[in-house]
């Protein structure tokens, strides 16, 4: 099973030039299959992603590998398109003969976390825990985590249903054919998943990469990227739900969480101060910024600036949310002295 099937027209002989006879039947057996993902680039490179999963059921996509192992390369002169995905794809299957993956123990495990449940079993979920999973792989740390919830923002807490909804995001880590190293991370949305099962891979994702000296770790500044575009572009990405939904749970339609979006966004504009008059706007050349100062004594979120001229103004300090407290506080901070 394999998406792209252009960047791949050698796919079948690679797969049976690199998986032994008893593999690809111990894959028969377990009625597991290699999942493959390609993901190609305008300037000729081609990453790709290969791990050990089951058939989905029709109109669904599949479970993500529990297992997997990626793979980049980038297209010399004169060379097909499909090179790079080709000499990409065939390390991938390397790097999980290697890693033990064709065995019959493993292969049933995976059988086991990536085939539908039948009856499926939700977890069950309290006020106070994470207000959002994140499904990650083997790769992305505790520290990647906490900053896919704290990049995510308010807007995306507020317009998903947590206890549903997750944010899909994959840390792949890896060298690619020509010796380098890179960490690419894939984003979307998906469903929280039946117990014991892993997500459903989105329906529709984006990939961002980043080629890295040899040895070196992944920025965890790719991570913040992907997640904050991931917040930025959640409700773009609901169009084809339907693909990830988990059979036995019902969902808000696409049409309904862009309305909550609106009305979010809305609410936080009619929140967000008016700028201030332009006698008490900060003055600059272009040498130096004079900058604006003054104290502020809040209460309940109503404030009042004062100036060091004397002068007093009221505000409404606005609600942020705060993923480390998951509670709604009042921003005193930003905006305090009206710039």
């Amino acid at each position: 099973m394999y998406q792209g099937a252009q960047r791949l027209p050698n796919g079948a002989a690679i797969f049976a030039q690199n998986v032994s006879p008893e593999a690809i039947r111990l894959l028969q057996d377990t009625k597991t299959l290699v999942q493959i993902e390609t993901w190609s680039y305008e300037n000729g490179t081609c990453l790709v992603s290969s791990g050990i999963g089951s058939a989905a059921p029709q109109g669904k996509t599949p479970r993500a590998p529990f297992l997997f192992r990626s793979s980049l390369s980038t297209r010399g002169a004169n060379e097909a398109e499909s090179a790079p995905c080709e000499r990409s794809f065939e390390q991938t299957l390397k790097l999980l003969t290697q890693d033990g993956a064709f065995d019959r123990k493993v292969l049933e495990e995976h059988a086991a976390a990536t085939s539908d449940a039948a009856p499926a079993e939700f977890p069950k979920y309290t006020a106070g825990q994470d207000t959002i999973m994140t499904w990650s792989g083997p790769f992305l740390s505790e520290a990647g985590k906490r900053v896919v919830n704290e990049s995510l923002g308010a807007r995306w807490y507020t317009s998903l249903d947590y206890r549903k909804y997750l944010a899909h995001v994959t840390l792949m880590l890896g060298d690619t054919v020509e010796g380098k190293s890179f960490c690419a991370v894939r984003y979307g949305i998906s469903t929280t998943p039946p117990r014991g099962r892993t997500a459903r891979l989105p329906a529709q994702s984006s990939l961002r990469y980043l080629e890295l000296d040899k040895g070196a770790d992944c920025p965890i500044g790719v991570v913040r990227k992907a997640a904050e575009a991931l917040g930025a572009q959640f409700e773009n990405l609901l169009g084809r739900f339907d693909m990830v939904a988990e059979a036995g749970q019902t969902y808000p339609t696409p049409e309904d969480i862009k309305k909550s979006v609106a009305r979010y966004d809305a609410r936080n504009a009619a929140a967000t101060p008016a700028p201030p008059p332009a006698d008490r706007q900060v003055s600059s050349t272009t040498r130096s910024t004079n900058i604006l100062t003054c104290k502020n004594d809040c209460y309940n979120g109503a404030c009042v600036r004062t100036f060091p001229d004397g002068r007093t103004e009221r505000w409404q300090a606005p609600r942020r949310y705060s993923p480390l407290t998951r509670n709604w506080e009042y921003d005193t901070t930003t905006n305090a002295c009206g710039v």
